[in-house]
């Protein structure tokens, strides 16, 4: 399952150049994650937040997973 993730994140994110390495620290901030949500869906998810403490990224995550859970 995690490899077809890791697959379709790789082919969305070279239609704009950006690089998965690792997907639990690359998407684990939460600002390519977000990044890559309005890639697939078309919509603004407004500014990540840009901080480095793990309270900012888990922020940048909940905004995704809300944007997520209005969509499912």
């Amino acid at each position: 399952m995690v490899m077809v993730l890791v697959r379709d994140a790789e082919c969305f994110c070279l239609q704009v150049h950006l690089q998965v390495n690792d997907l639990f620290q690359d998407l684990g901030d939460g600002k390519l994650l977000m990044k890559l949500l309005e890639i697939i869906s078309g919509e603004q998810l407004g500014r990540p937040n840009r901080g480095v403490l793990r309270v900012q990224k888990m922020e940048n995550v909940n905004r995704c997973l809300q944007f997520l859970a209005t969509k499912v």
